[in-house]
């Protein structure tokens, strides 16, 4: 899905290079109330291939690799169906739902949340937090 992300966003976004948050605020941008709903009325949701669904993966995947090369501990816990598949980070256990948060994005809920911000913010935390100890999910 990064590699799709790489080939469709250059063609409506403004960007180009190193996957990186410029990428995620340019999507988040891009993609407003207005342009959701355009989204959400053209995508069948009886096809897997719909744009909603692509579009989401995609951002999940944007998002994800960009974490994960700004924190480089981050793990993926890959599950099935793939979209239930999160960010872990090993040293405080948090998990990080980032197909979630895509769906969010590209919907009524989250769709002004910032998501270049959310990012930053979530790593600083992960960052701030004393270690537990504890290797599982909370």
């Amino acid at each position: 899905m990064l590699q799709a992300a790489r080939t469709d966003w250059p063609a409506y976004l403004q960007v180009s290079g190193d996957v990186d948050l410029a990428w995620i605020d340019a999507c988040d941008k891009y993609h407003d109330p207005g342009h959701i709903e355009e989204v959400i009325e053209r995508s069948d949701p009886t096809d897997f291939s719909n744009d909603y669904l692509v579009l989401c993966c995609e951002f999940e995947a944007v998002l994800g690799h960009v974490m994960r090369s700004l924190q480089p501990r981050l793990v993926w816990l890959a599950e099935w169906p793939y979209w239930e598949s999160a960010l872990l980070d090993p040293q405080t256990g948090n998990l990080m739902p980032v197909f979630h948060w895509a769906m969010k994005k590209m919907s009524d809920y989250g769709w002004d949340d910032g998501f270049a911000e959310k990012v930053e913010a979530c790593l600083e935390l992960l960052d701030n937090k004393p270690d537990t100890g504890n290797s599982g999910t909370k």
